[in-house]
């Protein structure tokens, strides 16, 4: 405390006037941040050198965070963890585990530091950088957390899909990695406004330089989005008659694979996005297809329509416990040369439809053969219509020629 007194004229007369004051003081060494200078852990004094208290609350901090980052913690994970997902738990485990462990050693360095003192410098960088630390590991910990807590929302929500994870993943990298990296910029000394006014500038740059990869990557989040499809599913594009398989969903390309050939092939998502897709699976396998097949006039209709859903229903990869709808026959189109009926029937597996639509084209024949139902070809009745109008014999043709040179 400084007490002093301030002598004081007044501004008319002669009389002086005396003011006393007092002023309460703190003076902390440069070398000892938070008093805690020389002191064991941080807390008890210590008549040791100052090098020596730092080195053994340094061990001290050690052995502290191996027993709760290695040994306690995992256990306590495990104990509480889903036990119906231990790759969740796993991996929940290890990057936690990372971010927690990182903040313990950057503790127990920081904190040994400042109980050694010395330079100002030192120890203000010490500062800054075990804060920036905090930060970097603490944005770990949140992410193992939103991650763990993503995966089991949309489990119970029964909303898990291989193609929509990524797209939530990647937006929680993007703002988790942001947001600490903007505030360790700051703990370093640097300005939000300038951070922010930066980023603007960078985010312009980049969307006149890279507009077509711009492009690409907002048609990933679009097809990530609305998920026309997704890897495993079967699907058409602009109306090709190509199938092609759904291998990878991108944020900047999709894979694909000719199924008809096997060629596997990418695709820019802008130009999926572009094209009208036909998704044949529907993410599902099943398959309906169709039978086709002529049966002579004057066949019986509802013989051959039993006989068909006959052979549908033995086959063992025609769908048949109700989840779709079941082997239907009908009569399909009164045609020139036959009477057209077509069958209908759920299979479990598109990839080998044609496969199965050829083993029931088979039944169907031999069912139809077994009945008497004849399989009608096409044919053309010819009438010739005599007018009374005289027939020539001097037309000379390629048959008169032939029988003349064999005479």
């Amino acid at each position: 405390m400084f007490n002093f007194v301030v002598m004081e004229g007044p501004e008319t007369g002669t009389e002086i006037q005396e003011i006393s004051y007092s002023i309460n003081l703190s003076v902390n060494a440069g070398s000892a941040p938070g008093g805690a200078y020389n002191k064991m852990l941080t807390i008890w004094d210590s008549d040791m050198e100052s090098w020596m208290t730092a080195l053994i609350s340094l061990i001290v901090f050690l052995v502290i965070t191996v027993l709760i980052a290695i040994v306690i913690y995992p256990r306590i994970v495990r104990a509480v963890g889903n036990k119906r997902n231990p790759d969740l738990t796993a991996k929940f485990l290890g990057t936690s585990r990372a971010g927690l462990l990182g903040m313990m050693l950057t503790f127990a360095v920081s904190e040994s530091i400042f109980i050694n003192g010395g330079s100002l410098m030192i120890q203000d960088f010490a500062y800054m950088a075990a804060r920036a630390l905090y930060i970097a590991f603490g944005a770990l910990l949140i992410w193992a957390v939103y991650d763990a807590s993503l995966n089991i929302y949309l489990r119970r929500r029964k909303i898990w899909d291989d193609s929509l994870i990524p797209l939530f993943i990647a937006l929680g990298k993007i703002v988790i990695a942001m947001g600490a990296f903007g505030w360790a910029l700051t703990e370093l000394g640097a300005d939000w406004t300038y951070i922010i006014t930066g980023m603007g500038i960078i985010g312009i740059v980049l969307g006149y330089g890279a507009q077509s990869t711009l492009t690409q990557f907002f048609s990933g989040l679009s097809i990530l989005c609305t998920r026309p499809f997704k890897p495993g599913d079967l699907i058409r594009m602009d109306g090709s008659l190509d199938t092609l398989k759904v291998l990878d969903v991108g944020f900047m390309i999709s894979k694909f694979e000719n199924w008809a050939n096997a060629e596997v092939f990418t695709m820019p998502n802008d130009k999926v996005t572009s094209s009208t897709i036909i998704n044949v699976t529907k993410g599902s396998k099943a398959y309906r297809v169709f039978i086709f097949v002529g049966i002579a006039y004057g066949s019986d209709v509802k013989l051959a329509k039993k006989l068909m859903v006959e052979a549908a229903n033995e086959h063992e990869h025609v769908i048949k416990d109700g989840s779709f709808e079941p082997p239907a026959a009908r009569l399909n189109e009164f045609a020139d040369s036959a009477l057209t009926m077509r069958l209908a029937a759920y299979v479990d597996d598109f990839e080998n439809s044609y496969l199965y639509a050829g083993q029931l084209r088979e039944a169907i024949n031999d069912k139809f053969n077994a009945n008497g139902i004849v399989i009608a070809f096409p044919q053309m009745d010819v009438h010739v219509i005599n007018d009374g109008a005289p027939v020539r014999d001097d037309i000379i043709t390629d048959k008169t020629i032939a029988d003349k040179n064999a005479e």
